[in-house]
């Protein structure tokens, strides 16, 4: 291929600066093209998963009247286990022979036009096949992370939730060793009836092995029959579930559950809403939301809430996994005739099953501290500690050896 140049002339840098800038807009445009007429929608091919620290969807857009716009923009930014939300489509290639889940303009009514739609979680397109349907944003997010959203929760009874049911709201790992795994606030039938509860979902250990890790039973604690805004908080220790007094205004909030999480680490994780039950189950409604990494927040958790220790015991702490650097708050009262206080040893293991451990000694223990003493009394000390180990157990030992202590309390204080 050759060229010719009847004339050169030199560009100023801001003249070749729009003159590339034209040409790369003129290139995507004809590459826009191109991949739309192979039957691929543009900025849909290859968004799998981007990472963002922040999504929101407010469903203003649903107002449009071209169902074409409608599923370009949901298909750009949401996908199902494979392209299609629904599992009867998931053989399907082109965005335009996917259907869109159930819409319903209007229906939050806790919130003002044009936020006041809302997608039905409906297991079936017609109300009659069943169709398992699974909606997640293009996105990872690094826990610790929260999800914010406005829910039509029907009555917790089973002509709304038939044995079957299986609904799941919250975050789950495709990615690596944790394939699978997913951390949700569920609701199920299996028979006996209806139970809400906050699940881990899967592999649940390094070792391989998989389960299932519930909370108690939550639907006392769930208003039904109205709109409700929810947050469902996931640190590398805890899923917490809260619920809004007031739907759209996002507090005050109350905590109603709360899990262990049993997972050595989490992985990136994807939010989502899924309907996968047996049977057709109807009522579920997804308002506007919004996912976030959290960072730079500040939590104080108890770990240990004893009524007292007895004489020479000790109590301990579940394995942490905690900050680097954190601040460790004990309160202890003392018996009135006792002649000796308290010490908190901070021992570092090798593993999260604390397999090997430091010695509990004063020589051999990562670090300790001892609050003041006086019979009867009760006293509380609050220490820094900086590069923890990655795993960690705290010990209170009673170093009274004739009386037993008072209530004994122990905080972490940390920064992720």
């Amino acid at each position: 291929m050759t060229y010719s140049i009847d004339k050169f002339e030199p560009l100023e840098p801001r003249e070749l600066y729009l003159k590339l800038l034209v040409n790369a807009l003129e290139s995507i445009a004809k590459d826009r093209l191109r991949v739309s007429l192979s039957g691929i929608p543009p900025n849909i091919s290859g968004l799998y998963w981007v990472h963002t620290p922040v999504f929101v969807e407010r469903w203003e857009w649903l107002y449009n009247t071209s169902e074409l716009a409608k599923k370009y923009e949901f298909y750009r930014k949401y996908m199902g286990r494979t392209g299609s939300v629904w599992k009867s489509e998931y053989d399907k290639l082109d965005y335009t022979e996917w259907s869109l889940p159930l819409i319903e303009t209007g229906a939050n009514t806790q919130q003002p036009s044009p936020w006041d739609n809302a997608i039905h979680l409906r297991n079936s397109k017609d109300g009659s096949a069943l169709d398992q349907v699974y909606i997640s944003p293009r996105i990872v997010m690094k826990p610790p992370v929260e999800l914010n959203w406005d829910m039509y929760l029907p009555a917790l009874i089973t002509d709304n939730f038939p044995s079957g049911t299986s609904i799941y709201i919250g975050f789950e790992i495709n990615s690596g060793f944790y394939l699978g795994t997913g951390y949700a606030f569920c609701i199920f039938n299996d028979g006996s009836g209806v139970t809400t509860t906050l699940r881990a979902v899967g592999l649940i250990d390094l070792d391989g092995s998989s389960g299932v890790i519930s909370s108690n039973d939550l639907s006392d604690n769930l208003v039904t029959g109205e709109w409700k805004s929810y947050k469902l908080v996931l640190t590398k220790r805890k899923m917490i579930l809260y619920q809004s007094t007031t739907a759209g205004q996002g507090y005050p909030l109350a905590k109603i559950g709360e899990l262990d999480i049993a997972l050595d680490e989490i992985a990136w994780v994807t939010p989502f809403f899924a309907n996968e039950s047996d049977v057709i189950v109807s009522g579920v409604k997804i308002g506007q939301f919004q996912v976030q990494e959290l960072r730079n927040m500040e939590f104080t958790e108890k770990i240990i809430d004893v009524s007292s220790i007895s004489a020479g015991g000790y109590t301990d702490s579940p394995v942490l996994r905690l900050s680097r650097s954190v601040a460790v708050t004990v309160r202890v009262t003392y018996n009135a005739s006792a002649t000796k206080g308290i010490r908190v040893y901070i021992l570092a293991c090798t593993d999260k099953d604390c397999s090997n451990i430091d010695s509990v000694t004063t020589d051999d223990a990562f670090t300790y501290f001892e609050p003041s003493f006086s019979a009867g009394a009760t006293r509380q000390k609050t220490v820094n500690i900086d590069m923890l180990p990655k795993y960690v157990k705290i010990r209170v030992v009673n170093l009274d050896n004739s009386y037993a202590t008072g209530t004994v309390k122990v905080w972490v204080h940390e920064v992720i």
